[in-house]
């Protein structure tokens, strides 16, 4: 309790902010929007919008266009080619790497400002995690993230995932608190990585684990118990044998038993990893919490929850400026944070200090609550159609590119095809439900889920990366269904929805979606 109260004390100002914009968040909001665009007046984009001459957020909608990354792509690349005051007059100090299109990812610049405010809001979220959860200090917190430097650009600015970023610049009071040095993140090999991991992890005193999506937790136990003698044993060879001997003497080796001081576990709570909670808590058991970081992206954070309950979060007022459209009229101009309502869904633009200006962030959020004035939403869905099981954010428009020059490359006639979340395994994968013109083999069969697996890695970066860098993903599956399932399945849509002119579902996020057919073969690799 002392610790924690310590803790508290020397983050004074952030819990001072947090009251504050609890209690005024539009004035919050506007004074950080007028402060983003002063701060960046002078650079390319500030002069060509005119920032020094917005005084209102009317005006700022008026001059400001609403954007996407495609919109920005070609000043990001001349800012990683090493140019100054394009979208932002800071100085760019690393870009974190997501999800793009044919196998480019986006790279979304960092400033010293980003750091800073990442520490700012963390350690927001600690303070209320630690009230909840004194005991958390005790111990090491053991980590499992992506990469922080998975290369460098044209000029030499290093990139790498959000995660990675996030652990490495991480407060001085938590760096000392974690299990794992940072290198070990930047392994390539998920095998190499995951058995350092789980070394370092089993040697100390674990009270936090602080993972992205909840699978990883299973992953990451189960790993060490089905290698517990291989990994005693080495830990004996490194030299603490105290706690080699500690981990030989336990007879039942179960969770409780080699980290009998892990109180809490945190994790993605919100979206499709619903799926997966309930065998998190049936390995973990009752006793231990799991609460959620918040809805945070690599362009920007939009929540940070505040207890274990849910997926909830407040809006992070004082990090980002943003603006709501809401879902059920998108014609409508978007609203500002003091008109959300209670029950809503809305879709978000965020401006932030990095240079992103009305940018469609994609998220989906419904409006849950009030803390004070300030909303408190959580995650619904995305805006645009995606599968992502595990932070993969495959699109729907990537998934038919690779279906369909997979098909092409086997000389293959598809009916058409949907690709849909399994769930059933030990780790999820995709599946891929195809009805072909004319009965396809055993090999053919072969041959096209290998090459859809490959145009897919070459699409997808972070697919390529969370299949082969994080370990989330098992391989692929396909199943052939009966012929003619498709021309049912659109004659009852018409029925149902008296439609004429249907769209093909090649993309479902629902797990039951292939109950609707009969499946006559699967193929996995």
């Amino acid at each position: 309790m002392l610790v924690q109260k310590i803790f508290e004390k020397l983050n004074w100002k952030v819990l001072n902010q947090f009251n504050r914009f609890s209690e005024n968040p539009e004035q919050i909001q506007k004074d950080l929007l007028f402060r983003i665009l002063s701060d960046n007046k002078n650079c390319e984009y500030g002069l060509e919008f005119g920032f020094n001459e917005i005084s209102s957020v009317e005006e700022f909608q008026k001059r400001v266009p609403i954007v996407k990354y495609q919109d920005l792509e070609s000043r990001i690349k001349r800012i990683k080619n090493g140019e100054i005051n394009v979208l932002t007059s800071r100085n760019v100090i690393y870009f974190v790497t997501t999800s793009g299109s044919a196998n480019i990812p986006k790279f979304i610049p960092i400033t010293k400002e980003r750091r800073k405010t990442f520490n700012d809001e963390f350690n927001l979220w600690a303070i209320f995690a630690l009230r909840d959860h004194p005991k958390v200090i005790e111990g090491k917190s053991l980590l499992l993230t992506g990469s922080n430097y998975d290369g460098k650009t044209e000029a030499g600015t290093s990139y790498g995932s959000i995660s990675g970023y996030l652990a490495k610049n991480i407060s001085l009071y938590f760096k000392t608190r974690l299990a794992v040095p940072f290198d070990v993140y930047n392994i390539q090999n998920f095998d190499e990585k995951i058995h350092v991991i789980a070394r370092l992890g089993l040697e100390n005193n674990i009270s936090q684990l602080f993972v992205t999506s909840p699978i990883e937790v299973p992953l990451l136990l189960d790993y060490i118990e089905q290698n517990r003698e291989k990994i005693t044993k080495e830990i004996y060879d490194r030299g603490n044998k105290q706690r080699a001997r500690e981990l030989d003497g336990i007879p039942n080796f179960k969770l409780k038993n080699y980290w009998p001081n892990l109180s809490l576990i945190t994790c993605v709570k919100g979206g499709f990893a619903q799926f997966y909670l309930d065998r998190v808590r049936r390995k973990v058991g009752p006793d231990i919490a799991i609460r959620d970081i918040g809805i945070y992206s690599s362009e920007g954070r939009v929540s940070i929850c505040l207890s274990d309950k849910g997926a909830k979060g407040v809006i992070a007022a004082d990090s980002n400026f943003f603006e709501f459209i809401e879902v059920k009229d998108s014609s409508e101009k978007p609203i500002t944070i003091n008109d959300l309502k209670k029950g809503r869904e809305y879709s978000i633009l965020i401006t932030t200090p990095e240079g992103l200006y009305r940018y469609d962030l994609g998220d989906i959020v419904k409006v849950v609550d009030f803390h004070k004035s300030l909303p408190v939403v959580e995650f619904v869905d995305r805006k645009y159609k995606e599968l992502s099981m595990v932070g993969e954010h495959v699109t729907e428009s990537e998934l038919v590119k690779s279906v369909k020059e997979a098909a092409k490359n086997e000389k293959i006639n598809l009916v058409s095809f949907t690709a849909v979340p399994n769930i059933d395994g030990y780790k999820p994968r995709y599946e891929f439900l195809v009805e072909a013109e004319r009965r396809i083999s055993e090999k053919q069969a072969y041959n096209l889920l290998a090459k859809i697996e490959k145009e897919l890695q070459n699409q997808s970066f972070v697919y390529k990366k969370t299949r082969k860098d994080y370990g989330r993903l098992d391989p692929p599956l396909l199943s052939i269904i009966k012929k003619g399932s498709y021309n049912k399945l659109d004659e009852m849509r018409i029925q149902a929805a008296g439609i004429r002119q249907i769209k093909p579902i090649n993309l479902s996020q629902d797990p039951k979606f292939k109950e609707k057919f009969q499946i006559e073969a699967s193929y996995s690799l």
